[in-house]
């Protein structure tokens, strides 16, 4: 299985991190790629992965509010000496 053979028979891209969990499933599944595909999508995978990127999306915004919150403090410190 690669890369852009799953892309192309599932129309997901998955982010480095996601393939090699999708790469061992594959492994693992006994199937060859075109059923591992089917079965990938037939088993809902498609929406676990974009609710997870969504989650992730979340998190990553959070910590940027709170990394800017912190670089406005240490401006208004700077500013008001």
């Amino acid at each position: 299985m690669t890369y852009q053979d799953f892309v192309n028979k599932t129309g997901f891209k998955p982010l480095p991190d996601e393939f090699i969990e999708i790469g061992s499933e594959y492994t693992h599944s006994g199937a060859d790629a075109d059923q591992f595909y089917e079965m990938w999508l037939a088993d809902g995978k498609l929406l676990k992965y974009a609710n997870e990127r969504g989650k992730r999306i979340i998190e990553m915004e959070a910590e940027i509010n709170e990394l800017t919150d912190k670089l406005d403090r240490i401006h208004d410190i700077i500013t008001s000496s």
